[in-house]
């Protein structure tokens, strides 16, 4: 009775560690910026549009006193950013959304109307300045026309820039076996695979 016991609760503390992990991988991105005038100071109670027209999706958010914004847990996708404040003319730029990503917008308005608009076809900033984590997104499309030898995924990370794969990544068996086995026996750490970026 006390082994069955035990192995209720080893297999119930296994099952809340990985529920854990599975809170980390995100499946939305995030806008965040800065809206600035021509001095470059910071304009504060900006109206924000963030739009995603494949979606039907539209939120509004108004910029801080030091004229930053966020928007967290967006959908992957393309979306719309228009700034407007009174006195200056509607600023806006199309920029596109990645998974686990914070998509950067600095907005410079212009002094003018809010009738004019200055359309940005530029985009955003693709580097994440918050973070000195190296990642990436690699799309269907470029799945489709990369030659992988031997279809291993791993040949994808290969691809980011900054990423190198050491010869113990490379060397990975093509099949891990996992048999049936009493919880006392099994192995509960996967193999360490090593990155160097």
């Amino acid at each position: 009775m006390k082994t069955r016991v035990a192995r209720l609760c080893i297999a119930f503390v296994c099952l809340m560690v990985s529920v854990v992990g599975a809170w980390g991988q995100r499946i939305s991105g995030a806008i965040s910026g800065q809206v600035l005038d021509p001095t470059g100071a910071a304009v504060g109670d900006a109206k924000v549009v963030i739009e995603n027209s494949e979606r039907a999706f539209k939120t509004e958010i108004n910029t801080g006193d030091d004229g930053s914004f966020v928007s967290p847990d967006l959908p992957p996708g393309t979306y719309k950013v228009t700034i407007q404040h009174p006195g200056f003319v509607t600023y806006a730029t199309n920029t596109v959304i990645r998974v686990n990503q914070t998509t950067s917008v600095v907005a410079k308005l212009e002094v003018g109307s809010l009738s004019s608009t200055v359309m940005v076809e530029s985009g955003a900033l693709t580097v994440d300045t918050s973070s000195a984590t190296v990642q990436g997104v690699i799309t269907g499309d470029q799945i489709d026309r990369l030659p992988l030898n031997g279809r291993n995924f791993l040949d994808l990370a290969s691809q980011e820039p900054g990423v190198q794969l050491s010869m113990a990544v490379r060397s990975i068996p093509q099949k891990t076996r996992w048999s049936a086995c009493p919880l006392a026996d099994a192995q509960v750490a996967p193999p360490a695979f090593k990155w160097t970026a």
